[in-house]
């Protein structure tokens, strides 16, 4: 697991989490860091519906990578 949190009074805040194999976390841990960094002002609701959006997406088109 990697946790890193940046701010100073000059820069916005900036956080990562890595978890991909769910040995943390189980289940969508980008739900329950979503939920502070929205309560935090990190991200906002339009990125919550685009992120929303993309998962929806994500699951009824699957893994496949067309490219």
């Amino acid at each position: 697991m990697a946790v890193a949190v940046n701010k100073t009074n000059n820069e916005k805040k900036v956080a990562a989490f890595f978890d991909v194999d769910n040995t943390l976390v189980r289940g969508a841990a980008t739900i329950l860091f979503g939920k502070i960094a929205f309560r935090d002002g990190t991200i906002k609701r339009r990125d919550i519906w685009r992120f929303a959006f993309e998962q929806m997406m994500f699951i009824r088109r699957g893994e496949k990578n067309n490219t």
